[in-house]
């Protein structure tokens, strides 16, 4: 009888959204209590669905309308409580009181397990603030944290706190969706003695200009926000145990400090830095790496707004260098970028262990650079464990037809030193109409001069998946790239 009432429990509570009045009616059998309600909560946790919302036809809450029976098992198995995803917009008519004291029961329900909260609100900051009244006295069982809001002053239940009001909070995200500067007196120094803090995420203004972090003790750190090249600079240089970092620079250079005064410093090496993605958003000196140092870096992502090309110069910018000294180096993407061919084969030829590049560089002579790098894949100096190429170019491509199919035949292992390639994304990008013909033909060509090559599961099952596409001018690679 038990085996019976587990499988019949498990198959009924499994079904499809739309037979939930099936499910209430079949939970009044009998079997359902005779079940030790160990047992019980562990099937229940099967229930959860990906997204854990205060959704009374989805597991958790539904399982408290069934009997009492259940609502107490229910009740009493905190990991059933454990994540929570509240977005007002889906329920605009809910007031904030309401939220308050959904918050309160599912905070009661889940201790003394960490809670992992996502609360994304459009509404005022009077409505929000309200709303996280009733978290506050349960911040201590918070284990991850993301806050999405309008503006910085619907926090102030949050961030008003004590210091040690967070020591179980590994990771938060803070965004606010409204570009209104803010500025608290005294700055806010909540996180500052989080002890298991080590991942942030911060979208939006007045962030860190109100809120200070333990930068030192972070391991991943995110920042999509309107941030100055030397406030970039002043917090990275204090993260020192980072080992992800993503950020985006979109304001000119601070006048106020001198490329010369930058040169001169010396920062503790990121030694356990390991991937490195930077976007800027404006026409940003590349002086921004000066002092810097990612022995340890493997993931490497410079890219610039289609309105900023970078303009990478071996004479004056180090970066290029640098990256000459990440020996470790296995991913690299350069996107708008403007570089010389010399110093694309240069870099590659530096990089003994890539794995995964991908090029969009600006007025480039693409056949220059991959008859070069044919010559270089040849003689064994560059790529020799590439296994994912992706390429962004104009329709200037075309004239070098020739030159891109032998480099990506050497490339396909005939020589059985190196690694075969995998994988090839070619994107071609057009300016005007008139350009999608041209381009339509030379990914014809492409891919019938490399059908040989391309993987089919019955003619040629060891060839590299091949994708082509036609974009437009604005098309970011980086959003390709599924790796990164």
């Amino acid at each position: 009888m038990f085996d019976n009432s587990a499988a019949f429990l498990l198959t009924v509570l499994t079904r499809e959204p739309e037979q939930q009045e099936l499910v209430l009616c079949e939970a009044r059998h009998p079997a359902n209590s005779t079940l030790p309600a160990e047992i019980l909560a562990d099937i229940f946790l099967y229930c959860l669905p990906t997204e854990v919302r205060p959704r009374l036809d989805e597991a958790p809450l539904l399982l408290c309308h069934v009997c009492s029976f259940w609502r107490q098992t229910a009740l009493g198995t905190p990991r059933l409580w454990q994540t929570l995803f509240i977005n007002t917009s889906r329920h605009p008519h809910i007031p904030s009181r309401i939220l308050s004291n959904l918050l309160r029961f599912w905070s009661e329900g889940v201790a003394p397990h960490p809670l992992s909260l996502s609360f994304k609100a459009k509404n005022s900051s009077a409505f929000v603030r309200d709303a996280l009244k009733g978290l506050t006295p349960f911040t201590r069982q918070l284990g991850n944290l993301s806050l999405s809001v309008t503006s910085l002053a619907a926090l102030v239940p949050i961030i008003d706190l004590t210091s040690d009001c967070f020591p179980s909070l590994i990771d938060i995200t803070l965004e606010t969706t409204h570009e209104k500067y803010l500025q608290f007196t005294p700055r806010r120094s909540v996180f500052d003695v989080a002890p298991s803090l080590r991942n942030v995420c911060i979208r939006g203004a007045s962030v860190l200009e109100n809120i200070s972090f333990p930068w030192g003790q972070l391991t991943s750190l995110v920042l999509e926000r309107h941030l100055r090249p030397c406030v970039w600079r002043s917090v990275f240089s204090q993260c020192v145990n980072l080992e992800s970092g993503s950020f985006v620079v979109d304001c000119i250079w601070d006048t106020r400090i001198s490329d010369d005064t930058i040169a001169n410093r010396n920062y503790m090496p990121h030694g356990k830095l390991e991937m490195l993605k930077f976007r800027l958003e404006s026409d940003i000196t590349v002086s921004l790496f000066e002092g810097f140092s990612f022995p340890a870096l493997c993931t490497f992502c410079l890219s610039a707004s289609i309105d900023f090309v970078i303009e990478l110069l071996d004479t004056d910018f180090n970066l290029i260098r640098q990256l000459h000294l990440c020996h470790n180096l296995r991913c690299l993407v350069l996107a708008n970028i403007l570089i010389e061919a010399e110093d694309v084969l240069s870099l590659l030829a530096s990089i003994p262990k890539l794995e995964k590049l991908g090029l969009d560089v600006e007025d480039i002579d693409y056949a220059t650079l991959f008859d070069e790098l044919h010559t270089a894949i040849g003689e064994g100096s560059a790529l020799s464990c590439l296994t994912s190429f992706v390429i962004n170019a104009s329709t200037r491509i075309d004239e070098a037809l020739s030159s891109l199919t032998l480099v990506i035949t050497s490339l396909c292992g005939r020589n059985k030193e190196r690694r075969p390639l995998e994988e090839l994304s070619l994107f071609v990008w057009i300016t005007e109409t008139l350009q999608t013909y041209r381009a339509a033909a030379f990914l014809s060509d492409v891919r019938k001069d490399l059908e040989t090559w391309t993987y089919d599961k019955d003619v040629c099952p060891n060839g590299f998946v091949l994708t082509t596409d036609i974009v437009a001018v604005d098309f970011d690679i980086v959003s390709a790239i599924h790796w990164l």
